[in-house]
């Protein structure tokens, strides 16, 4: 019995330097992808990892409704090239669902009339290395993560003005996300929760603050 808890606790530190090693965050960040006309006018926000830029005098509180169009995958990293069409399907809906849950949730005040477009593009992406995350369960835990990059646009219908556009990314956690480190797309379906929600919040946050 004590050999074999010798044995255990020498393959364990034996280990840990290599789980130091292959631990690491994905590697996703702000990007400029060109799905945007204008990066220029976005400035940081007080949301984290979330760039915006919002039309002056622009009142969210007055849209009446809101089409969702069908989201792009748009960028030039290798990650993206190399998902499977299955896989890039399944973000795309993914983010489509979550925009439009956004999107509807925003009430707009009595009397509002005007219509927008919400374009949205899936610019970056990462996976953990569920191979290292599984091998390293019972070690330490899951130590490495993924991610996603977004780029949103809010145009107006009948003008084509752009009302609000913003970059936003976002990467897994292995403690709070634990269960995603195990799965290919998790911690980008969440990183693209995440982006939605700080995008929303910063967006209804306008039609409290009237200019």
């Amino acid at each position: 019995m004590k050999a074999s808890r010798a044995a255990l606790l020498l393959r364990r530190t034996t280990l840990l330097p290599v789980a130091f090693v292959l631990s690491g965050c994905a590697t996703n960040r702000m990007t400029q992808s060109g799905f945007l006309v204008d990066y220029n006018q976005l400035k940081p926000s007080q949301f984290k990892n979330l760039h915006l830029y919002t039309a002056p005098g622009f009142d969210p509180s007055q849209v009446a409704s809101a089409s969702i169009e069908a989201p792009s995958i748009v960028g030039t990293s290798k990650r993206l090239a190399d998902m499977s069409d299955d896989n890039k399907r399944l973000l795309v809906e993914h983010l489509r669902a979550a925009v439009s849950a956004r999107m509807q949730a925003i009430t707009p005040t009595s009397g509002a009339t005007r219509t927008v477009r919400v374009r949205s593009a899936l610019t970056d992406f990462d996976s953990p290395n569920r191979t290292v995350n599984a091998a390293l369960t019972l070690l330490t835990g899951p130590v490495t993560t993924g991610g996603a990059s977004l780029e949103v646009e809010v145009v107006d219908a009948a003008t084509g003005e752009r009302l609000v556009a913003a970059s936003c990314f976002e990467t897994g956690n292995v403690v709070t996300d634990f269960m995603a480190s195990y799965s290919l797309l998790g911690h980008a379906k969440l990183a693209i929760d995440q982006c939605l929600e700080r995008f929303a919040a910063a967006y209804e946050r306008r039609s409290a603050a009237k200019p």
